[in-house]
C-alpha cells in the first residue's frame, strides 16, 4: 500500500502499540453466586432458632393449660370488663407474652438474615438477562446437535444459529421444511427446501455452528438446564432445607419456612414495582421463579400450607397476570 517500505523511524515507535486482544465476556456460572466454602445458613443457627421456638411453644402450652384451670385467676389487674376474674386481661400477661413472641420472630429472622440477603440479590439476578437466561453453551439443543448425526435424505429445519433470512421460505411463524441432499465432509450441507431454493448452510462447521436441526428432533423439558442463577438458588435452597428438615420439629419447619417464603415474595414485588422497562422477559422470569419457590416452600406438604403460599403471594400473582396481559 501507498508510502513505501521501510520500518518506522525510532520517534514514531514510541506512539506505536501492540493491538489489544479483545476482551471475552465472562459467563456466569454457578460459582459467581453460591460459594461452597460460605455456607449461607449453620447448623448452630438452626439450635438457637429450635430453642427460641421452643420457649414461645411452651408459653402457648402453658396459657392452654391456665385457660383450663377454672380456679386461676391470675392476680391484680386479671378483672375482666363483665367484674370476673379472668388473667387473660392482665396486662402483665400479655405484655410477657407479646415480648416473647417478637424476641423468638427476630431471632429468626437474625439466624436466616444471611440466606434471606443472599435469596435476596440471587432473586434480583435472576431476572436479568444475563442470571436469567441459559447460557448459550448450555443450550440444550445445541448440546444435543454437537453429536447429533446428519444424513443425506433427513428432514430438517432452522437451527439455533440460522442468519439466511427467508430463504428457506418461513418465517412469520411458519415453519419450513427442507431435505438434505448432500452432506458434506467440512461439516456443511446441501439442502433443498420446499420453495424450490437450494443452498448450503453449517452443520458443525466455523467452530460448531448450526443453521440446521433435524426436524423431529425433540429435547426433554426435563433435561433443559436452569437459568444460572435459577440453579444457583435451587441448589442453596436444597442445602438449607435439608438442614433445617433435620434440625427442626415440624412446626418450626414450617416456620422458617414461612419466613423465607414472605422474603422472597417481599423481593419479587419490590423487582416488579421498581422496573421501569415493561420488558415482558423480565415478568416471565420473576412468574417461573415464583413458581420454583412455590415447591421448595410446600416441600411436599411438610413446609408451608398451600393456602398460606397464595395468601401471601396473591397480590405478587394478581401484578404477574396483569403485566402479562
Amino acid at each position: 500500500r501507498g508510502g513505501g517500505g521501510g520500518s518506522p523511524s525510532g520517534s514514531a515507535m514510541g506512539f506505536l502499540s501492540p493491538p489489544k486482544a479483545p476482551v471475552a465476556e465472562h459467563v456466569l456460572t454457578v460459582a459467581d453466586f453460591l460459594d461452597p466454602e460460605k455456607p449461607l445458613l449453620q447448623a448452630q443457627a438452626c439450635t438457637r432458632i429450635c430453642n427460641g421456638l421452643s420457649v414461645k411453644t411452651q408459653l402457648d402450652s402453658l396459657i392452654a393449660v391456665l385457660e383450663e384451670s377454672a380456679g386461676f385467676t391470675g392476680g391484680e389487674g386479671c378483672d375482666g370488663p363483665s367484674g370476673d376474674s379472668d388473667w387473660t386481661m392482665s396486662p402483665k400477661v400479655i405484655g410477657m407474652y407479646s415480648e416473647v413472641k417478637e424476641a423468638s420472630g427476630e431471632l429468626v429472622d437474625t439466624e436466616l438474615r444471611p440466606l434471606l440477603q443472599w435469596l435476596a440479590q440471587t432473586l434480583a439476578a435472576a431476572l436479568t438477562d444475563k442470571g436469567g437466561m441459559v447460557p448459550e453453551h448450555m443450550n440444550p439443543m445445541r448440546l444435543a446437535l454437537k453429536t447429533y448425526v446428519f444424513a443425506d435424505d433427513m428432514k430438517v429445519v432452522r437451527g439455533p444459529d440460522w442468519k439466511w433470512g427467508r430463504q428457506d421460505g418461513g418465517g412469520d411463524g411458519e415453519v419450513a421444511v427442507g431435505k438434505i441432499t448432500i452432506l458434506k465432509d467440512n461439516g456443511w450441507a446441501k439442502v433443498l427446501w420446499t420453495n424450490g431454493h437450494e443452498d448450503s448452510y453449517r452443520v458443525g462447521s466455523e467452530g460448531g455452528l448450526f443453521d440446521l436441526q433435524p426436524f423431529d428432533l425433540v429435547i426433554n423439558a426435563d433435561d433443559e438446564p436452569l437459568p444460572v442463577a435459577v440453579q444457583a438458588i435451587v441448589e442453596a435452597l436444597e442445602i438449607a432445607l435439608k438442614l433445617l428438615r433435620e434440625r427442626l420439629p415440624d412446626k418450626a419447619f414450617q416456620h422458617c419456612l414461612g419466613v423465607v417464603w414472605s422474603a422472597c415474595v417481599d423481593v419479587l414485588e419490590t423487582c416488579l414495582h421498581d422496573d421501569m422497562t415493561g420488558n415482558a422477559d423480565y415478568i416471565t422470569r420473576a412468574d417461573a421463579v415464583l413458581k420454583r419457590l412455590h415447591n421448595y416452600m410446600h416441600a411436599g406438604g411438610e413446609g408451608v400450607p398451600e393456602e398460606a403460599l397464595e395468601r401471601r403471594s396473591a397480590a405478587l400473582h394478581a401484578t404477574i397476570r396483569a403485566s402479562l396481559l
